[in-house]
C-alpha cells in the first residue's frame, strides 16, 4: 500500500501552520519530535535498547524466546544449587536447552513465515471482505489505490470506496460515523491539551526569546542561514542529525548563548526536512519584527498579544471541531462534516479519516496474525517436541557419550519391608524370603 502526498487544494494533510510568533505542527510531527527529544537525551546504553523497539513481530518473538531458551535457561539447570541430582545429569539436562531453541525457530519460521505471507496476499486479494461485523471499521481488507486516490474518489462520492484485489469495499454509514468520531476525538485532544499547556506557559522564557531577537538578528540569521543550506541540501535525516549535534556542540564550545543553543536544538527537534525548513522561516520571520522594537516593554506587549491571538485561534478550532463531531452524530455526511472542516487552518480532515481506517485495517490485520499464530504454533508444539525426542538423544550419543551412557544407566530399585529386615534388591528375592519364612513357620 503506497501513501502519497495529497494534491487537492482543501483537504492536504496538515504539515506547519504558522502563527504569529508560533509555530504548531500536527500531533505526528510532535510525536515524533518529543520521542528524538527523549531519546537523544538518554544515556547510550538505553538508546542502544531502544533500537530493538523495531525489532518485533512473531518471528522475532520466536528468535528472542530461542535466545532465552538456548542461552539463558541451560546457565540456570546446570548451575542450580538447589537440585539432587549429580552433575553429569545436570548438564545432560542443560544441554537439550540450546537444542530445542534451535528446532523451535526452525519449525516456527517454517510455518509462520509462510503463514504471515499467506494472509497478507489474502487480505490484498479481499478474502476478509465482509468477514467481520462492519459497524466496527474491522474489515482486514486493505485498499489497492494510493491514498491520495482515495481522498479524491471520497469527495467525489461522498464516502469512501476503494477495491482490494478484486473485491469492491464500501463503507457503510456505521463504518464512517466511527471513523470520522475518531478522528475529530484525536484532533480535540490534541488541541486541548495544547490550550492547556499554553496557558501554563510562562510568558517570560518568550519575552527572553524576543529580547534576545530585538538585539541579536545579525547573529541569529547568520547561524539561520547555515542550518538552511544544510536543510535544504537533500540530505538525508541520519545526515541532518549528525550535522545538528555537531554544529550544537560548537556553539557549547564557543560560549555561544543559550538562547541561541536552544534555538538551534528546536529546529533539530522537527522530525522531517520539511518541519525543519518552517521552523527556520518562522524564526526569521520573528527575527525581523523584534528587531523593530525599541523597547523590552514593547517586546512584551507583542508576546502577549501573539499568545492571546494564538490562544484564539485555537479556542476557535476546537469550537468547530465540536460542532462538527454534532454533525456526525446527527448523521451528517463526510462531504457536509469535511465543508466544515475548511473553517479550520491547514485541515485535513478527509485524509485523516482515510488514515484511521487503514490503520484500523493494520491493527485489526496484526491482531489476526498474532492469534492465528498463537494458534498454529501450539498445533507444531508436539511435533516440534517429538522431533525433540527422538534427535537429541541421538546427538548425545555421538558427541557426549560419556553422559548419555551414564543416563542410560539406572540403579536398581530398592523396597523396604520393615525397619528389623534388609533392604531386599528384587522382587524375585523377596518372594524366597517370604517363602523361607512360611517354612520356617
Amino acid at each position: 500500500m503506497q501513501v502519497g502526498d495529497i494534491k487537492t487544494n482543501n483537504f492536504a494533510p496538515r504539515t506547519a501552520t504558522s502563527f504569529a510568533g508560533a509555530s504548531c505542527i500536527d500531533k505526528s510531527n510532535n510525536a515524533k519530535a518529543m520521542e528524538k527529544e527523549i531519546i537523544d537525551n538518554m544515556p547510550k546504553v538505553i538508546k542502544s535498547i531502544s533500537k530493538f523497539s523495531k525489532f518485533t513481530g512473531e518471528i522475532p518473538n520466536l528468535i528472542i524466546n530461542a535466545l532465552g531458551t538456548g542461552l539463558v535457561a541451560p546457565i540456570f539447570i546446570k548451575y542450580n544449587f538447589l537440585s539432587k541430582t549429580d552433575d553429569d545429569t545436570r548438564t545432560y539436562s542443560a544441554l537439550r536447552q540450546p537444542i530445542s531453541a534451535v528446532l523451535s525457530v526452525a519449525t516456527g519460521i517454517a510455518v509462520v513465515l509462510p503463514f504471515n505471507k499467506l494472509i497478507d496476499s489474502m487480505s490484498k486479494n479481499g478474502f476478509f471482505f465482509k468477514l467481520s461485523d462492519k459497524t466496527t471499521s474491522s474489515n482486514f481488507n486493505k485498499p489497492s489505490e494510493t491514498v491520495d486516490k482515495l481522498v479524491e474518489k471520497a469527495m467525489k462520492i461522498d464516502g469512501i470506496e476503494y477495491t482490494s484485489g478484486a473485491k469492491k469495499v464500501v463503507l457503510s454509514k456505521e463504518e464512517m460515523q466511527a471513523a470520522m468520531h475518531k478522528t475529530i476525538d484525536e484532533n480535540l485532544k490534541e488541541v486541548t491539551e495544547t490550550l492547556e499547556r499554553r496557558e501554563t506557559e510562562k510568558i517570560g522564557k518568550q519575552i527572553s526569546r524576543g529580547e534576545y531577537y530585538r538585539h541579536n538578528r545579525v547573529d541569529v540569521k547568520k547561524v539561520l542561514s547555515e542550518l538552511n543550506t544544510k536543510v535544504e541540501s537533500n540530505s538525508t535525516d541520519k545526515e541532518r542529525s549528525k550535522f545538528f549535534k555537531t554544529k550544537i556542540k560548537e556553539l557549547k564550545a564557543s560560549k555561544a548563548n543559550q538562547e541561541l543553543i536552544d534555538i538551534v536544538e528546536d529546529i533539530s527537534l522537527r522530525p522531517d526536512a520539511a518541519t525543519q525548513k518552517a521552523k527556520i522561516v518562522n524564526i526569521h520571520e520573528a527575527c525581523n519584527k523584534f528587531s523593530k522594537f525599541k523597547s523590552l516593554e514593547e517586546v512584551a506587549k507583542e508576546v502577549a498579544g501573539s499568545i492571546d491571538k494564538d490562544n484564539k485561534i485555537l479556542r476557535a478550532e476546537k469550537a468547530q471541531l465540536l460542532k462538527m463531531k454534532s454533525a456526525v452524530t446527527a448523521g451528517d455526511s463526510l462531504k457536509t462534516v469535511a465543508n466544515m472542516s475548511e473553517e479550520i487552518k491547514g485541515s485535513s480532515f478527509v485524509y485523516d479519516v482515510i488514515q484511521k481506517h487503514i490503520g484500523n485495517i493494520d491493527k485489526n490485520l496484526k491482531g489476526f496474525k498474532a492469534i492465528t499464530g498463537l494458534v498454529v504454533s501450539l498445533a507444531i508444539l508436539p511435533v516440534a517436541c517429538s522431533m525433540l525426542n527422538y534427535i537429541y538423544p541421538k546427538i548425545m550419543d555421538k558427541f557426549f557419550p560419556h553422559l548419555s551412557d551414564k543416563k542410560k544407566s539406572k540403579t536398581a530399585d530398592t523396597f523396604h519391608k520393615s525397619p528389623s529386615q534388609p533392604a531386599v534388591q528384587n522382587t524375585t528375592e523377596a518372594h524366597s524370603v517370604k517363602k523361607s519364612q512360611k517354612g520356617g513357620n
